[in-house]
């Protein structure tokens, strides 16, 4: 699957933890699968259906735009000294 290559080999260059967690719930007739994209712990989206692959197609999905940001280190506060003009 392009996108979810895509997605590990984004975070392998930014040296980030990704984990993809599956759960599924209801009857056997009616399951609904659920995966949620952790990056660095941190769920950064999630996705679910009727099949397992539909499920990670949708958490996948929804995690590209949110990962950029995830990805993206904080930038550290000017801090300008008592000698600052």
């Amino acid at each position: 699957m392009q996108a979810t290559d895509a997605l590990k080999q984004h975070c392998s260059d930014k040296g980030s933890e990704l984990e993809l967690k599956q759960t599924q719930e209801g009857p056997k007739h009616a399951t609904v699968f659920k995966v949620l994209v952790l990056v660095n712990g941190k769920q950064v989206a999630s996705g679910e259906g009727p099949k397992k692959r539909s499920a990670l197609i949708n958490a996948v999905t929804a995690a590209v735009p949110a990962t950029p940001q995830t990805l993206t280190p904080p930038t550290p506060e000017k801090h300008n000294g008592p000698n600052s003009v």
